[in-house]
């Protein structure tokens, strides 16, 4: 079933043309059309955090309010708030406990009727990166007039349109890369367009969308100084692209051994060192960066705090400190919500396929894995050949942005590794700034299962696959979910 074949993606270019093109103004809109249709099926704080990020932004915006705990505590909730939960059941469908006790109802803070329910709690700004919330503030400023169910939608829909700006850039980004096989960019469009989890929060109310939006043009301009040359405007803006990315979402950190990734296989190549001095530092990154993120969630509280971390003393715990100690079906239940998180888990986390179907998905993701691991072996480490200059850029960046990916995989699963706590989770939105190399990676894997001579049906079969894929969760899983 894997091609052993002499792999074929590495071609020199042909056709340096990147404007848009028709295909890409059809899937840009088919987001913006998939956007709105989700974020309108969908009731009102009825996706992860929806109403504390909502809460958070309003008080910045309409109250003039900075959202630290003292605000929170003598400042209202929106009044229209516990009648938008009670005409659109978000309790019960979100399967918690109304509770008519709840003091919320009498005091009306955010903090009593929500956060006191659930354990995301509520956004403050000592202990959340607030750049995300700063920048819908004056829409909701704009929006004070408007009922609550509009305010909220009219939020989400800043979200789509982040979403629809990341296709544009991914699609931008994989031309760059490979401008003789647009059919790559395609792909990569196409899952991010019909992935059914990244639409569902990218039409939400989520710090995610923007996250995902800045680092995927940190990606692609790192990626046009590597093919197009250095130019100071360019070196700058990758740094506060950077920046603004970290301060919006400590999902975000990967990026910084990204650099320290790209840097060092550029100046490999430049410097000509030996392959071996290249992947041996590049080793020697990712275990950095492995320990590191640790240290950064277990002092940080995950990302959150860093910036305290500049007026707190610090001692470098003992080793066996890094790493708790889990049983063997502590990592398999989490490996299993991890599936789940990326074929569907909607909602607060209540919304989810059937389990015959996560089986399913483990073996699909074993396999599209096998074949992404055969890929890079047969295109990445093989050594380079006379006349193919071109492929040799591409294959530095495509390294590039595996490490990228794994680093991505670091940042999510350090809460799992180095935290005793049992509420963490793989969740899909948090690998979502990786998008760009997730995307690019899974169908390199996938075409890579079909044989030599079949492996021109992958792109449409890819495409076809998640157009019905998304159909079916939409119309078996969510829609009678929310409205049988």
């Amino acid at each position: 079933m894997v091609s052993a074949g002499k792999p074929t993606l590495i071609a020199t270019p042909q056709v340096k043309n990147l404007s848009l093109s028709w295909p890409l103004i059809l899937v840009v809109i088919l987001a913006i059309v998939r956007g709105v249709l989700y974020l309108s099926i969908f009731p009102p704080f009825l996706a992860p955090d929806e109403a504390a990020h909502f809460e958070a932004i309003r008080l910045i915006g309409q109250e003039k309010k900075w959202p630290t705990a003292e605000v929170y505590a003598t400042t209202p909730m929106h009044l229209e708030m516990i009648p938008t939960f009670e005409k659109y059941r978000i309790w019960y469908l979100a399967n918690q406990d109304p509770s008519n006790q709840n003091v919320g109802l009498t005091t009306g803070l955010f903090t009593d009727y929500y956060a006191a329910q659930i354990s995301a709690g509520a956004v403050r700004a000592n202990s959340y990166l607030m750049l995300y919330h700063l920048t819908l503030a004056p829409l909701s400023a704009a929006t004070a007039s408007f009922d609550l169910t509009t305010q909220v939608y009219l939020l989400r829909f800043v979200s789509v349109l982040f979403t629809a700006a990341t296709v544009v850039i991914a699609w931008i980004t994989v031309k760059t890369i490979f401008p003789a096989q647009p059919g790559l960019a395609l792909a990569v469009v196409s899952f991010i367009t019909l992935w059914p989890m990244h639409t569902h929060v990218g039409a939400s109310v989520t710090v995610d969308p923007l996250a995902e939006l800045l680092a995927s043009a940190f990606f692609l301009l790192l990626i046009k100084i590597w093919v197009n040359g250095f130019s100071l405007l360019k070196a700058v803006s990758v740094v506060g692209l950077l920046a603004l990315a970290i301060l919006t979402k400590p999902t975000t950190f990967f990026l910084l051994p990204s650099l320290a990734a790209a840097l060092t296989v550029f100046l490999g190549r430049w410097l000509k060192w030996s392959p071996r001095l290249t992947f041996g530092l590049l080793g020697l990154l990712v275990v950095l960066t492995l320990v590191g993120s640790i240290l950064l969630h277990q002092y940080s509280d995950g990302g959150r705090r860093v910036l305290s971390l500049l007026a707190t003393p610090f001692n470098l715990p003992a080793w066996e400190d890094l790493v708790t100690d889990r049983t063997l079906s502590f990592y398999v239940g989490v490996l299993n919500f991890a599936v789940l998180s990326f074929a569907g888990l909607f909602g607060w986390s209540n919304i989810h396929i059937p389990w015959v179907w996560v089986r399913w998905w483990a073996v699909g993701l074993f396999l599209i894995g096998l074949g992404s691991l055969i890929f890079c072996y047969q295109c990445l480490l093989r050594p380079v050949h006379p006349g193919e200059e071109d492929s040799t850029q591409q294959k530095s960046i495509l390294i590039f942005l595996l490490l990228a990916l794994i680093f991505s995989f670091i940042g999510v699963a350090t809460p799992i590794i180095g935290s005793e706590s049992s509420s963490w989770g793989i969740h899909s939105r948090y690998y979502f700034p990786a998008i760009i190399p997730l995307a690019l990676y899974l169908y390199l894997g996938f075409r890579q299962l079909f044989p030599g001579g079949w492996r021109n049906f992958a792109l449409p079969v890819w495409i076809v696959g998640w157009f019905t894929y998304d159909c079916v969760v939409l119309f078996i899983v969510i829609l009678p979910y929310l409205y049988s």
